[in-house]
Formats: C-alpha cells, sequence, structure tokens
C-alpha cells in the first residue's frame, strides 16, 4: 500500500502535462477553423473571386484534416508514433512550401 502513496505523490504535476498538452493541440485546431471566415473574405478580397472558387481552401483543409486522422490512426500500428509525427512534419512543410509558389 505503501508503494501506490509514494507512486501518486511522486506524480505530482506530470499527470496534468497530457491534459495541457491536448488542450493546446485541440486550440491550435480549432483556430484554423474558428478563422476561416476571415480567410474567406481575404482571398475574395485579394483575387478577385467569387464565393464558390474561394470556399475551396477552405474546405480541402477540413477534408484534409479528416483524411489524415484516417491514415495517421493506422500507420501508427505499422511504425512508430515518432516515425508518424516525423512523416506529418514533412508532409506539412512540403505543403507549405508548395503553395508558396
Amino acid at each position: 500500500m505503501e508503494e501506490l502513496a509514494n507512486f501518486k505523490k511522486r506524480r505530482g504535476f506530470a499527470k496534468w502535462i497530457p491534459v495541457i498538452i491536448a488542450a493546446s493541440m485541440l486550440f491550435l485546431e480549432s483556430s484554423t477553423y474558428r478563422c476561416s471566415g476571415i480567410f474567406y473574405v481575404i482571398i475574395m478580397e485579394e483575387f478577385a473571386i467569387a464565393r464558390g472558387p474561394a470556399s475551396w481552401p477552405i474546405t480541402i483543409l477540413g477534408a484534409l484534416n479528416d483524411v489524415g486522422g484516417i491514415l495517421a490512426g493506422p500507420l501508427c500500428y505499422l511504425i512508430s508514433l515518432k516515425s508518424v509525427i516525423l512523416i506529418g512534419c514533412l508532409a506539412h512543410v512540403l505543403g507549405m512550401v508548395g503553395a508558396s509558389f
């Protein structure tokens, strides 16, 4: 019984770290959807296009976010989580660089 009590005492603040990380990831992910209206108006004004074509980037962002989750889940069973995160980061960087041209 003492071992269990010592284990609970030793964890302290460490048990809140996953909660803080999950909350910050949720905030960062939802911020793109909350700002999508601003992006929509800016795209229409910057490129002088109608509403239909201006909505494509936001729609694709949402679709790729959902597809990314579908792909990452099974991929974690095949390779390590660290490798999946690195592949995702690399794909993100390549997408940002590709969009800049």
